[in-house]
């Protein structure tokens, strides 16, 4: 685009050379050009030229339009430029911030440094750069499957712009030869609903779990740049995919030059990680235990060479499983814990591995770990009839084995193991969940009721202190005179002796219709008084030179729910204040009928939708119901405390 862009501005010569109404045209002309020029620059994340663009754009546009304010449509066109080159600016002004942001961050915090690169590779999708940190991104959390996953994504939208590349645009393709492939490949493929049926029901598979044909792959490969191609020839090894492995060498030897050599570079170590698992795999199905279990051991040793710590992904958390299946065979239980907690720790939900665990604990006599793993794969059966598939930016690092692929027969069957064992099927923190639910609940409601008397006090008092200032600002100078420390028109309260002491109040003090206001509390100053009013502090006179702010009365504290205070406005419009602890076990977007990758925006919607549903004042409406949703609310809501809940519930998913 920026090489088209800067050939229609090199024509400005050209059309300004023919007359008045050429020249005019020719400034529309070359100001789009010089914005789609800074456009074009910064999506490919190159910053050096782009402010000139767009500076040059708006400079050529305001010329323009002092030159002809006549033709309204010339008019709109040059106002549309300078707009979008304004806001052209504005995006490298947010480029250059993310950019020293992302410099300056650590990718141990991965939920901000992941959302601030997001952020950058929609400014630029196309830049190289930020596309390769987003790839190492992945591999620093071992994420093996959602590193092919962008790789094939990327190149399903370079195949989208490569149909443009036709008559004098064919120069400028930089892989000519690669524009045809084999067809496998779409441009839609990442975009079109796909369906998939598991145990419980028919289900959306998302976008980020969808995997191309091995043909499709090798489409993939010619279409990934030189630095990018080893990572996802290697991801497909480790996510086990061996022949779309095999199908993406092939045709990259065919092609030659730098492609053959990353194929060959990569070849070897495809080739024995098939031979050692293939060979375990025969070994373990004759019986022989001991030997699969070393040829296990081996291939996992076949990136040790190259990697100071294990890679993960799929191949290295099966191998473990199968070890551990291996050492459960020989009767050493110890180490096919060990095992399985190896592949846990790659798979989170790795179900087999939990399972097995769950049955060399027991085996081996350790019945209260083999009922915490038990109840924790029961758990997550529960919660995926429910929700299928976890969200991509707090889910396990595999996506393979899923607590959704559970069939309705294995279920039973371990219920029916559990029931043997005297294991509940629910965990013992899932059964107290309600019990903290409703006790988060009943202090919502004492902290709302606190809020609400606070509120009737203030108002009241507020109320008295007007009608006394009132009622003195209607008497004259004269009978606002100080008589024995108290305003002659302000019997009610109380006055002082000689002695410094109060006398009580008389049964006609000023009260409120419901409950009695202190009148320790001094009047407010009359706005004409001649004399001020002594105040009262501790029962006795306060000298009334000092001055108000040297006093120990304190003002009422202010309301911590501004909301409370108007009841014609819905109380759920603004969430509640955050609770002293976020239960995790307690699912929330359950509550709100949510799964854990919805947006603030889709809490708010169900929230409010939810919360007319069961308001108490509906006839369909529920006390209890409408609690929990405010309660969950309140979680969901913020942002900051969504971030706790969702790190905290995938703290219980760990091992």
């Amino acid at each position: 685009m920026a090489l088209e862009c800067e050939r229609i501005s090199a024509c400005k010569r050209t059309l300004l050379s023919g007359g008045k109404a050429r020249q005019e045209e020719g400034a529309v002309v070359r100001s789009k050009a010089l914005c789609l020029v800074g456009y074009s620059l910064l999506r490919r994340g190159i910053v050096e030229g782009v402010s000139d663009a767009f500076e040059g754009s708006i400079d050529v546009a305001k010329l323009a339009l002092q030159n002809n304010l006549e033709d309204n449509k010339r008019y709109d066109h040059l106002q549309h430029t300078i707009t979008k080159a304004k806001a052209g600016l504005a995006d490298l002004g947010r480029y250059e911030m993310l950019s020293t942001r992302l410099k300056k961050e650590n990718r141990s915090r991965h939920n901000i440094f992941l959302h601030d690169l997001a952020d950058m590779l929609k400014l630029s999708p196309a830049s190289e750069k930020w596309n390769m940190e987003m790839v190492r991104f992945l591999i620093y959390q071992r994420r093996w499957y959602a590193v092919a996953n962008y790789c094939e994504r990327m190149a399903s939208k370079v195949l989208e712009v490569e149909g443009v590349f036709e008559g004098d645009l064919r120069e400028y393709h930089t892989n000519p030869e690669i524009s045809s492939g084999s067809g496998e490949l779409t441009s839609d493929f990442f975009e079109k609903t796909e369906e998939r049926r598991d145990s419980s029901s028919a289900s959306v598979l998302p976008s980020y779990l969808r995997v191309v044909s091995d043909k499709a792959a090798a489409d993939v490969a010619l279409r990934l740049s030189e630095a990018i191609l080893p990572i996802y020839i290697r991801a497909l090894r480790l996510e086990e995919r061996f022949n779309a492995a095999n199908c993406v060498t092939s045709s990259l030897v065919e092609m030659g030059g730098w492609r053959k050599e990353c194929a060959d570079a990569e070849m070897p170590l495809l080739q024995r990680t098939i031979k050692l698992k293939e060979e375990g795999d025969a070994a373990f199905q004759d019986g022989y235990y001991e030997r699969a279990a070393g040829l296990y051991e081996q291939c996992l040793k076949v990136d040790a060479d190259t990697e100071e710590e294990p890679p993960g992904g799929k191949l290295h958390a099966v191998l473990h499983a199968n070890r551990a299946s291996c050492f459960s065979s020989l009767g050493r239980y110890d180490d096919a814990v060990s095992e399985c907690s190896a592949a846990i720790g790659i798979h989170s939900m790795y179900m087999k591995a939990i399972l097995r665990r769950a049955r060399c604990h027991a085996k081996a006599g350790n019945l209260a770990q083999a009922k915490e793993d038990y109840q924790r794969w029961s758990t997550l059966v529960e919660k995926a009839r429910k929700q299928p598939y976890p969200a991509i930016n707090i889910g396990p690092t595999c996506y393979f084995d899923m607590p959704s692929e559970v069939k309705s027969q294995e279920w039973h069957a371990v219920k029916s193991e559990m029931t043997e064992l005297g294991i509940s099927v629910t965990s013992d923190r899932r059964q107290s969940s309600a019990r903290m639910l409703r006790s988060s609940m009943k202090k919502m409601t004492s902290s709302r009721s606190k809020e609400s008397r606070s509120k009737k006090t203030t108002t009241k008092r507020e109320g008295l202190f007007s009608r006394l200032k009132s009622g003195c600002c209607k008497k004259n100078v004269r009978s606002q005179v100080v008589e024995g420390g108290v305003c002659k028109s302000e019997q009610q309260v109380p006055t002082a002796s000689v002695s410094g002491s109060v006398r009580p109040p008389s049964k006609r003090s000023v009260t409120s219709s419901n409950s009695r206001t202190s009148l320790h509390a001094p009047p407010p100053h009359c706005c004409g008084s001649l004399s001020p009013t002594p105040s009262y502090d501790n029962g006795g006179l306060r000298d009334p030179s000092i001055s108000s702010h040297d006093s120990n009365d304190r003002p009422d504290p202010p309301i911590s729910n501004p909301s409370m205070i108007n009841a014609s406005q819905a109380g759920f419009d603004h969430p509640l204040d955050p609770p002293t602890a976020i239960d995790s076990d307690v699912d929330y977007y359950e509550i709100l009928e949510l799964d854990s990758s919805a947006s603030l925006s889709d809490i708010k919607k169900s929230y409010h939708r939810l919360a007319k549903q069961y308001h108490p004042d509906r006839k369909t409406g529920s006390e209890q119901k409408f609690q929990e949703l405010q309660l969950a609310y309140e979680i969901l809501g913020d942002k900051s405390n969504k971030f706790k809940y969702d790190k905290a519930r995938m703290g219980i998913m760990e091992p």
